[in-house]
């Protein structure tokens, strides 16, 4: 895990896998052990992420069959944003997504998909 993806001043809450221990000298760093307990008295869960990965899963199983790494970014946005509108209305959800579209203009990374044109690489984010 890398500093640059999450913002400085941030409670990361992880399990207590050993790959997540040096999160501690960049950021408060809480930890659940899930052999004990889903989440803590205090509220320390990494439900939220589990979720999350859980829906990724299921898109790979049930949608797409598998994911290109340069598309990873695309899907992993979409399930975000499907998991932050999950508890809305179609009639919101439809709103929320026409009213993005509308306002962004045209796409740099999906102009000619359809005619052939695909990106050749993954993107990768630059900061």
């Amino acid at each position: 895990m890398s500093k640059q993806f999450i913002e400085p001043g941030s409670t990361v809450m992880t399990d207590e896998g050993p790959a997540f221990s040096r999160l501690s000298e960049w950021f408060e760093h809480q930890t659940v052990q899930h052999a004990i307990e889903f989440s803590t008295i205090d509220g320390v869960s990494d439900n939220q992420a589990e979720s999350y990965f859980s829906r990724m899963r299921r898109h790979t199983f049930g949608v797409s069959h598998r994911i290109e790494p340069k598309y990873m970014a695309d899907i992993a946005n979409e399930m975000a944003w499907r998991e932050d509108v999950r508890r809305n209305t179609m009639r919101e959800n439809l709103n929320l997504l026409l009213g993005s579209v509308f306002k962004r203009g045209k796409s740099q990374w999906w102009r000619g998909y359809w005619q052939g044109v695909n990106r050749p690489t993954e993107l990768l984010w630059v900061i």
